[in-house]
C-alpha cells in the first residue's frame, strides 16, 4: 500500500473532522502565543476588531452555505446534485471561502503572527482541498459541471481566484 504524504493525507480527511483538528490547533496556539507572549501584528485593536468582523462575516457565510448545500457533509458517494443556487450561483465553493474567511478572522483576533502564519497554511489546503474537490465534481458529473464552471467563474474569491 501506498503511503500517503501530509499533504494528501489532509485532502482526503472529511472536511468536518480536518476542520475541528484545524480549529483546535489554531485555539492551541492561540491561548500558547498569548501565555508566552508571541510575536504581535501590529495595529492593535483595530485588526482585532477587523478579526472579529470577518470572523463573524464568515460564520454567516458558513451558515447560509450550509442552509443552501443540505448535502455538503455527505460522503462524495452520496452527492446526487450539484447545487448551483444562493451564493452556489456566484462562487464555486463558498464554504470553503467561509473558513478561509474564519480562519484568518480568528488569526487576526488573537493578534498574533504565529496564528496568522497557521491560519494561511490551512486557508491553502482549503484552496488545494477545492482543487481536488473539482477534479472528482468533473469525473462525476462531466457536462453538469463544466457548465456550471462556466457559468460560475470564480472558484472561491470573486474577481481574483
Amino acid at each position: 500500500m501506498e503511503r500517503l504524504n501530509f499533504l494528501d493525507r489532509m485532502l482526503i480527511i472529511s472536511p468536518a473532522r480536518r476542520g475541528l483538528v484545524e480549529w483546535a490547533c489554531m485555539v492551541v496556539v492561540g491561548i500558547a502565543g498569548l501565555f508566552f507572549s508571541w510575536s504581535k501584528i501590529p495595529w492593535m485593536p483595530y485588526i482585532n476588531i477587523f478579526g472579529g468582523l470577518l470572523f463573524c462575516l464568515g460564520f454567516l457565510l458558513h451558515v447560509s452555505c450550509e442552509k443552501t448545500h443540505t448535502q455538503a457533509h455527505e460522503s462524495s458517494e452520496h452527492i446526487h446534485t450539484i447545487v448551483t443556487t444562493g451564493v452556489y450561483g456566484k462562487i464555486r465553493h463558498p464554504i470553503y471561502l467561509s473558513l478561509i474567511m474564519m480562519h484568518i478572522g480568528l488569526g487576526l483576533m488573537f493578534g498574533l503572527v504565529a496564528l496568522i502564519i497557521l491560519s494561511l497554511v490551512f486557508s491553502c489546503i482549503w484552496v488545494l482541498t477545492a482543487l481536488t474537490e473539482e477534479k472528482f465534481l468533473l469525473q462525476k458529473f462531466p457536462n453538469i459541471y463544466r457548465q456550471y464552471m462556466q457559468e460560475v467563474r470564480w472558484r472561491i474569491i470573486p474577481n481574483v481566484l
